[in-house]
């Protein structure tokens, strides 16, 4: 067996590219904010991180070779971030609801499309 990547790493979707020459897979790093989506090759050489960010990838497909359907957590509020760094922690029960939204992400140049906005999209069926 061959190990694909080293060190403490947490994975998690793992699929191919459309083309079925790559592995595909959610990874967060020191560098990225948040889980992103990364592709190798199944020999471990060649690993490439696809989306690039400002929050998570909850989840990704393929539409085509060039772009992902993806669905993200929205930010936190500027208010929220604020408190939090004034150390206000307490978690407020279903009030402040960060949605997931469905956005297209194209690959080559990163550009997003938000195709959903207040409300929550939480797999692709």
């Amino acid at each position: 067996t061959t190990s694909l990547l080293t060190g403490s790493v947490v994975v998690a979707s793992i699929g191919w590219t459309p083309d079925g020459k790559m592995i595909t897979f959610r990874q967060s790093t020191d560098a990225t904010k948040g889980m992103q989506v990364f592709a190798i090759n199944p020999d471990g050489t060649a690993t490439r991180q696809l989306t690039d960010l400002d929050r998570t990838v909850r989840s990704y497909q393929f539409i085509d070779d060039k772009t992902l359907a993806i669905t993200a957590t929205e930010p936190a509020s500027v208010d929220k971030t604020k408190l939090l760094g004034q150390g206000f922690d307490m978690i407020i029960f279903e009030e402040e609801l960060q949605h997931i939204d469905l956005w297209r992400y194209n690959i080559e140049n990163q550009q997003m499309v938000q195709l959903t906005q207040q409300v929550s999209v939480f797999d692709f069926t």
